[in-house]
């Protein structure tokens, strides 16, 4: 009896437990208060095509080719993925307020031109100014105008290097040789091998040297000017792909590589200059 007894208090208080947990959560009279509007309907994982009209400077294209985002203009060249997917947010981004565009004067908001102008796939977002109270920025999609927080407007400045993949070589492809001024290192038969080299260096050395270019991705990419270069630095690829040509700019107080063919600058760090720049030897396996 006693042990019935115990089991009956036990839970009791189990249930009484139960009760205030579900009084805390539900807070009766209190209503949960609704999601915010979406300015967009749209997915960001679900966006392929993005064209970018900002305040000044280049029109900017880019599309999603096989889960990899390129850019097509103005120039063709892999994209920045991290930049990409920061910018695509907007789609979601929760609209503060909205407006009918028929009842406004756009000219007053700034949209009549708009500022700059986000196209995601069908769906065209113009930028106009910012209120001032609350520092939120007036978006149009369509017959709407919404007021949003105004994170995104700024990334749309940048310029179009901004959307450039800093890595130096495409993400697929397999160098078969890569040729700097004073070396080089040729994939034969499987084996990397460096000349000239009075003594060859250990197949780790060579290993680490050819993953350092594969991996190596610049701090800053901007426009190439035509500065005059101290030499060039070719890197070939398996299958018969383009080989691509770097000219050396720097190497210190940073590495300043540039690609001609695309008007780019990559700007690497020194240690990076070592890692690149240098052949390989016993003593970087070590």
């Amino acid at each position: 009896m006693r042990t019935t007894a115990r089991s009956a208090l036990n839970l009791g208080l189990l249930g009484l437990a139960a009760a205030l947990a579900a009084l805390v959560y539900w807070e009766p009279g209190v209503e949960t208060p609704a999601e915010p509007p979406k300015l967009t309907a749209l997915a960001p994982a679900g966006i392929e095509h993005v064209v970018i009209r900002p305040q000044r400077g280049d029109e900017i294209r880019l599309d999603k080719d096989q889960g990899v985002w390129m850019m097509r203009a103005p120039v063709a060249t892999y994209a920045n993925e991290f930049r990409i997917d920061a910018l695509l947010g907007i789609a979601r981004a929760d609209s503060r307020a909205r407006f009918d565009a028929v009842a406004l004067d756009l000219v007053k908001f700034g949209l009549d031109p708009p500022l700059s102008v986000l196209r995601l796939d069908d769906v065209e977002l113009a930028f106009g100014d910012s209120e001032p109270l609350d520092n939120r920025r007036y978006v149009r999609n369509g017959a709407a105008v919404h007021l949003i927080d105004d994170e995104y407007f700024y990334r749309l400045q940048t310029g179009f290097t901004a959307f450039v993949s800093n890595r130096l070589l495409p993400p697929s492809g397999a160098p078969a040789a890569i040729r700097l001024p004073e070396f080089g290192v040729t994939r034969v038969d499987g084996k990397w091998s460096l000349a000239p080299a009075p003594e060859p260096p250990p197949a780790d050395a060579l290993n680490e040297f050819v993953d350092a270019w594969r991996q190596a991705q610049a701090v800053q990419v901007d426009r190439y000017a035509g500065e005059a270069a101290r030499g060039a630095i070719t890197v070939s690829f398996e299958g018969g792909a383009a080989p691509l040509e770097f000219l050396l700019l720097e190497t210190e107080p940073e590495l300043v590589l540039a690609r001609a063919d695309l008007g780019l600058r990559y700007h690497l760090t020194a240690e990076q200059a070592r890692r690149l720049l240098s052949a390989p030897t016993s003593a970087a396996a070590e």
